[in-house]
């Protein structure tokens, strides 16, 4: 039956754990936290790596191009501008990490803050109802796999693509990831999307995902002078680490003899997939700040500046790679210096 009731995506749920103990050290100057916690998390939302697009240039081919009834013409166009606004899919999550949480004043003068976290996180059941889209509906997209992908309406239609099983090379196939030679066909578009759901987010089921760092420091110190002509002064500073970033994965498969490329992960079977970590990431703060009575000692006044990323790294930060070459597809900058200065009357 063509035409089915949309179902509604269910609500998120999880379940978190987490056991800890706290000390307080050095006649409670120091105070120490340390966390462990389990967190399962069910039909969540997930948008990274979503690839709607070749999805919607096959409703678009098959409701401009006048093969179909009047009913499926009008349904296929309402499928376009539906899948044209889904911006994600379901999936599950489970995090598994310790935290380590060190803050204390170490002489009358000197405070530290220390804030480390190890956190593995892992996805899975990812875009199951995508899945199933895309297994419900290929079925019927290929009773039309010759139709051109754009159809002129100025032209007679419906018009057919000058061939529709333009594909690459083994060699280049395997070199690029790029299984189309050119993308004209509502055949061909097929295989993109099966090629763009396998390299993200099928290929990290049970994995780290992309952004994912392992580690993440945190480190602030700041010194208050207390007497002398710098009395009311504090200067300090701090890091901030992000290590083993997950920028992407490059993965091994076996190709099923006699299977097209239109077919479920274009006939693939995963061998191995081998995770890949982004540059870590370490940008420095300063701060300081001086404070002082005002009006007989009614006011206090205090003025502080704080520099973010004092060292003005300008390095472009990799968000994700290429799944074959491992090439950097795309890019975020790290937020450049930054100055904030802050005035505060206490009464």
């Amino acid at each position: 039956m063509l035409f089915r009731s949309a179902d509604l995506v269910p609500s998120p749920s999880g379940k978190t754990t987490d056991y800890g103990v706290k000390l307080s050290l050095l006649r409670n100057r120091l105070s120490l936290t340390a966390t462990r916690f389990h967190t399962i998390s069910q039909k969540e939302f997930g948008f990274s790596g979503f690839n709607k697009g070749n999805i919607v240039n096959i409703w678009n081919a098959l409701g401009n191009s006048t093969a179909l009834p009047a009913d499926e013409t009008a349904f296929a166009l309402a499928q376009a501008q539906v899948m044209n606004m889904v911006q994600g899919y379901t999936q599950n999550s489970e995090s598994r990490g310790t935290e380590f949480e060190v803050v204390g004043q170490l002489t009358s003068g000197l405070s530290v803050s220390v804030n480390y976290a190890l956190n593995n996180s892992t996805r899975t059941n990812m875009a199951p109802e995508y899945r199933a889209y895309i297994d419900h509906w290929k079925p019927y997209w290929l009773k039309y796999r010759d139709l051109a992908l754009t159809q002129n309406i100025n032209q007679p239609r419906p018009q057919r693509a000058p061939g529709f099983q333009d594909w690459n090379t083994p060699a280049t196939i395997a070199a690029t990831g790029d299984f189309t030679l050119n993308t004209d066909s509502v055949n061909e578009a097929i295989a993109d999307a099966e090629s763009a759901f396998f390299d993200n987010p099928h290929v990290f089921e049970g994995k780290r995902f992309v952004g994912d760092p392992l580690y993440t420091v945190n480190f602030r110190t700041r010194y208050d002078f207390k007497e002398g002509f710098l009395r009311g002064l504090s200067v300090g500073g701090g890091t901030r680490w992000r290590v083993n970033r997950i920028a992407g994965a490059r993965t091994d498969y076996s190709v099923t003899p006699g299977s097209d490329f239109t077919d479920t992960w274009n006939g693939r079977t995963i061998d191995k997939v081998t995770l890949v970590s982004a540059k870590d990431q370490s940008v420095y703060d300063l701060q300081v700040s001086y404070s002082l009575p005002i009006l007989a000692r009614k006011v206090r006044w205090s003025v502080q500046l704080n520099v973010n990323n004092v060292l003005d790294q300008l390095e472009l930060i990799v968000n994700n790679i290429h799944p074959r070459t491992l090439a950097p597809l795309t890019y975020r900058y790290q937020d450049p210096r930054q100055f904030v200065l802050t005035n505060t009357f206490g009464f």
